[in-house]
């Protein structure tokens, strides 16, 4: 704020930078510079633009959380436990069909992104651009029409022995390095579990949430019972009738729904007599084992993300080379002593499942004999693994569908969700275990949370000519948005610290905050101790910034359900200013200093504005606003009395084009040296 001026066209050199170049920004109107022009002919100095967002999952993304990240969020914590780091610049419910479509605000620097859900069946990341201020994506496997999956005959079924020495074999053959299954057998169909399963599925095991916490923790759902935990096919059981039937066999199906893993997982069964299972690892080594999918990695999930590595050190692939499909339905095939292969598993037998598990690392092809370790296979059944410890859970859903979760690894998340599938029989009676937990279909409730950010920096000035360091007041702001599966918020908290250098303001400046939408919905409001609403219906949050700085204060907003605003319109609303060079701030006739595009309150000295170098709060040579509100956080403040573009050298080039380039401009800062 300092009453002195260096004038930057003084400055005969250049500044070499990292990020470009300093050049002169008075070249920008060449119009007297006194002259008030319409304000529809200045630049809106806006780091924020309109951006059309349709993404499409169809069914299975019905009231999905969608995230948008401006660079790949999920990291390995210190536990090897995959986590978001980071928060997105968006977050946003899918409606019942699995549609966002929405007209957002987003940072205009963002043209390449990634799209995160974790809705089960769905892509957990996909890469999209921003092109002509559009963001659209349609995943075209879950828009894909469901065919019947009726039982059909299965004529002379074979099975292809994989590794003698553990008596592996499999159903279905594969000749690629990925393990995508060839069915030569006829028994592969697109399953028809439905979302609404699917998605109670995953609110079971996330706790009735709808977005998915960092660590999930599900041993509850154990049971140390071996017939609830696998699938024992019986000799007689009760229909719809009531009455008792007795069967000889019964076909049977897996469909595989998601899975979450970091590993790329091999999953199989075996087949026991239900009196006599196996007691150890070592008799359960003699038993044949069938692999059903040699990988059930999906597309968008890890490694079959990107066509270029990331990070961790973990192999990537392209998604298109994706093995394994949500919602794929196999029918399982029985083999007797001799070899007989059938579609007919014989009343008085149980089907365990396993799981062997290669971490995301492993460069070797699938086709590789070294490439699946099956020492290391994990059985449904814990007595039978090598740690004692149970890693399957079961559930099955009011109408008789059996439920399977398995974790591949036991560290310190055990979601069981790393493989997720279904087993149903026809008839279905004859696996039905009424000791097998019921789905809880009740919910906590459809909810999702986000956190926006930004920072606002001024001069306090205003309408004078200032030194345009803009670094009198800044004023750090998060934003946390609780909201329901309509985007209508249930609960806002934002929180504000100033954190300009010590001394840049020789002013005492008020900092105040509006959002009109916010208020119009009736909200209760709980703030913190100091801040007050004035006449304007404006909330002064700070009233001496160069004492309150470091200090943060937050205003609290609470709506009655279904009666919040919608998140999605939230920032193109909001408006921070500051009271400048007042020891009473809620007095009027006082000197607002707003953002270009914002107005005076009922409270400014409206006579101000247009004076002196004003040009509805930016100069009227269009170089400068006294006010920004910046689409990011951690904002380096220029040095005192140095001009802005001398700093952020791509600042001037942003300003020359009206924001059409170089829009990341903020990110850019280079000490200035005379």
């Amino acid at each position: 704020m300092k009453q002195y001026y260096y004038p930057f066209l003084l400055l005969a050199s250049f500044v070499l930078a990292s990020c470009g170049y300093y050049e002169p920004i008075d070249d920008i109107e060449e119009d007297n510079n006194s002259i008030l022009k319409n304000e529809s002919d200045y630049f809106d100095f806006s780091t924020k633009s309109k951006t059309n967002v349709t993404i499409d999952y169809g069914p299975l993304g019905a009231n999905a959380l969608i995230e948008f990240f401006d660079e790949f969020p999920e990291q390995l914590d210190a536990d090897s436990v995959p986590v978001i780091t980071g928060e997105p610049f968006f977050a946003g419910f899918a409606d019942a069909d699995g549609v966002l479509s929405a007209s957002i605000t987003l940072p205009s620097h963002v043209s390449d992104l990634w799209i995160h859900t974790s809705q089960y069946g769905l892509p957990s990341y996909v890469e999209a651009k921003v092109e002509d201020n559009r963001i659209s994506f349609t995943n075209q496997e879950t828009k894909a029409t469901t065919r019947s999956a009726a039982t059909r005959t299965v004529k002379n079924p074979q099975v292809w022995l994989k590794n003698s020495e553990y008596n592996v074999y499999t159903i279905n053959p594969w000749n690629d390095r990925y393990g995508t299954p060839i069915d030569d057998n006829g028994i592969i169909s697109e399953g028809t579990v439905t979302s609404q399963t699917i998605h109670a599925i995953q609110k079971a095991l996330w706790g009735g949430q709808n977005q998915k916490p960092q660590k999930v923790f599900n041993d509850k759902f154990l049971s140390p019972v071996l017939g609830v935990i696998n699938t024992e096919i019986k000799s007689e059981g009760i229909n719809n009738q009531g009455q008792t039937v007795r069967y000889e066999s019964a076909e049977v199906w897996m469909t595989f729904l998601s899975e979450g893993a970091w590993n790329q997982n091999t999953l199989g069964y075996y087949i026991y007599n239900t009196d006599n299972p196996p007691k150890s690892r070592y008799e359960a080594a003699k038993l044949k084992k069938f692999i059903i999918f040699p990988n059930t990695s999906v597309a968008g999930h890890v490694p079959f993300e990107q066509t270029n590595p990331s990070a961790n050190n973990v192999k990537r692939f392209p998604k298109a080379l994706a093995p394994c499909k949500p919602n794929t339905r196999v029918q399982l095939l029985y083999v007797d002593d001799e070899g007989n292969v059938s579609t007919q598993f014989p009343a008085g037998c149980s089907i365990g499942y396993f799981l062997v598990s290669r971490p995301e690392k492993t460069g070797l092809p699938l086709n590789s004999i070294y490439s699946i370790d099956f020492k290391n296979i994990v059985y449904s059944d814990g007595a039978l693994n090598s740690n004692k410890k149970t890693l399957t859970v079961s559930f099955m859903t009011p109408d008789g569908l059996a439920i399977y979760g398995f974790e591949d690894d036991p560290g310190v998340d055990t979601s069981y969700e790393d493989v997720l599938f279904t087993i149903e029989a026809t008839p279905k009676e004859s696996i039905y275990n009424p000791e097998r937990k019921i789905l809880d279909y009740k919910t906590t409730g459809i909810y999702g949370q986000s956190v926006e950010y930004s920072t606002y920096m001024f001069e306090d000035l205003w309408p004078n000519q200032g030194d345009y360091d803009m670094n009198d007041v800044i004023v750090a702001f998060n934003r946390h948005i609780l909201f329901d599966s309509k985007n209508n918020a249930t609960k806002i908290t934002d929180s504000f610290t100033p954190t300009q250098p010590q001394g840049s303001a020789g002013h005492t400046n008020a900092f105040a905050f509006v959002n009109s939408t916010i208020m119009a919905c009736n909200p209760s409001v709980e703030c913190s101790e100091g801040i007050m609403q004035d006449l304007s219906g404006a909330f002064v949050i700070f009233t001496n910034t160069n004492v309150q700085r470091g200090q943060t204060a937050t205003i609290t907003y609470t709506f009655e359900t279904g009666k919040g605003p919608s998140k999605l319109n939230l920032s193109q609303y909001d408006d921070a200013f500051i009271i400048a060079n007042t020891k009473d701030p809620m007095k009027g006739n006082r000197t607002e200093v707003h953002s270009p595009g914002f107005k005076p309150t009922s409270l400014a000295d409206k006579s101000l504005n247009g004076t002196n170098e004003d040009a509805y709060y930016r100069t009227k040579d269009g170089n400068y606003p006294f006010s920004m509100q910046i689409a990011d956080r951690n904002i380096t403040p220029v040095s005192e009395g140095i001009s802005i573009e001398l700093e952020y050298t791509l600042f001037a080039d942003w300003v020359r084009s009206k924001g059409a380039t170089n829009g990341n401009w903020y990110k850019c800062h280079n000490r200035f040296q005379q």
